[in-house]
């Protein structure tokens, strides 16, 4: 199987890779994706990872064009630690089941939809950020998609001062995979290098591989 590396990057599409999920951790693609409000932003095509680390770095998103009238197919990423995942647990901020849709506290019902992924997606987002293609991300681009989900209005300016380090990039809450599949929320001024445990590793080389 061929392996798509990204320019720049060190980071490889799941499904192309001689990785798979580690065994007993949710494989999320195909799931379907709302936002917090309940809205339908579409599916999980696949996952953004490093091979060095076995750390998910993104999550890639199918968006539902009939959903938003947009023309074309577009595909997005988020970044993992910026998603919630739910399935049959509650997580930290749902400590009981409702009947509301998804809400602005990540009040969520699992049992609406089953198994899905919550985003904090909007329709500016989904115009915003680049349109995601195989082979295409780079650190400009990371960097762009950082700022538009951080909310920063004077995207270019920010994007171009801003040093790219690949060591200190993903030391950032938004690439917390602990937050993200065992529902640990770290604070937004906690280094993830800061924590005492170390993360739970999510991939893993196939064994007729290793």
């Amino acid at each position: 199987m061929t392996e798509q590396k990204h320019q720049n990057t060190e980071l490889l599409e799941l499904g192309c890779s001689n990785f798979e999920i580690e065994e007993g951790q949710p494989d999320i693609r195909g799931w379907m994706v709302k936002n917090y409000e309940g809205h339908r932003i579409g599916k999980v095509e696949e996952l953004l990872f490093n091979p060095t680390s076995c750390s998910v770095r993104y999550i890639i998103i199918e968006v539902d064009k009939d959903s938003y009238n947009i023309d074309e197919d577009k595909k997005i990423l988020v970044p993992i630690g910026a998603a919630d995942l739910y399935d049959d647990r509650l997580q930290y901020k749902n400590e009981s089941n409702s009947s509301s849709p998804a809400t602005n506290n990540r009040s969520y019902n699992p049992l609406s939809d089953g198994k899905v992924v919550i985003v904090p997606i909007s329709m500016r987002h989904i115009m915003q950020l680049p349109e995601y293609l195989t082979d295409s991300i780079n650190p400009e681009t990371e960097m762009l998609i950082r700022n538009i989900y951080l909310g920063n209005k004077d995207i270019t300016s920010i994007q171009a001062s801003a040093p790219y380090d690949p060591n200190e990039f993903y030391n950032h809450y938004h690439f917390d995979q602990d937050r993200f599949y065992d529902g640990k929320q770290l604070s937004s001024v906690e280094s993830l290098t800061s924590r005492s445990e170390q993360p739970k590793s999510r991939i893993r080389q196939r064994c007729d591989e290793a």
